[in-house]
């Protein structure tokens, strides 16, 4: 499934918006129509300071699956489609995450890439912009 990874919410017809979802930050508008429209709950990009415990030694390293914390789009992103395999939700053929601006598109981005299952379940398009 297109996941769109962008700054702003795209301007798309009613009908496009109909059969998309829509994941925003708090804070920004989207206009309305979509399939589904969910607020994300801040920020938790993976970055070294996301860190739960000290590294030790060659052992662990930035984004080793135990020292990091679970990034929040990417539970969100696995909710919104095992809702849309049980069918508990309108149906929608992709998928927009709306990110504060072009950086922070970037390192969500690079964040979904290292995450198993946002990678099997969709494709990633931080550098596309929806048409």
């Amino acid at each position: 499934m297109p996941l769109f990874l962008v700054s702003a919410v795209p301007p798309w017809s009613p009908a496009r918006r109909a059969r998309s979802a829509l994941i925003l930050p708090e804070g920004k508008q989207d206009g309305g129509g979509w399939a589904r429209a969910v607020r994300s709950e801040g920020r938790s990009i993976l970055t070294p300071g996301s860190m739960r415990g000290p590294m030790r030694g060659s052992l662990h390293g930035i984004g080793c699956v135990c020292c990091v914390r679970p990034d929040a789009a990417a539970d969100l992103l696995a909710g919104l489609f095992r809702d849309w395999v049980r069918a508990r939700q309108t149906p929608f053929d992709e998928v927009v995450l709306v990110e504060e601006d072009a950086a922070a598109v970037e390192r969500r981005a690079q964040a979904l890439r290292s995450h198993a299952l946002v990678a099997a379940r969709f494709d990633l398009r931080p550098d596309r912009l929806p048409v």
